[in-house]
């Protein structure tokens, strides 16, 4: 789960459905940096396998 501390994902319903949901396991608005490009999920497969297909050798 990535938190963005957007208003909607803080809101204290919000908040309570995935703690009732994850059983209070990592569920914090202070663990991940807003936007923060070395925690982005894209950055670990999606980028690496653009430019892998953009600089192909082997067309």
């Amino acid at each position: 789960f990535h938190q963005d501390s957007a208003i909607a994902h803080t809101a204290h319903i919000s908040m309570q459905a995935l703690s009732d949901i994850s059983r209070n396991r990592n569920i914090s608005s202070s663990i991940w940096p807003a936007h923060s490009p070395v925690l982005n999920p894209c950055n670990f497969f999606f980028w690496r396998y653009l430019k892998d297909k953009v600089y192909n050798s082997n067309p």
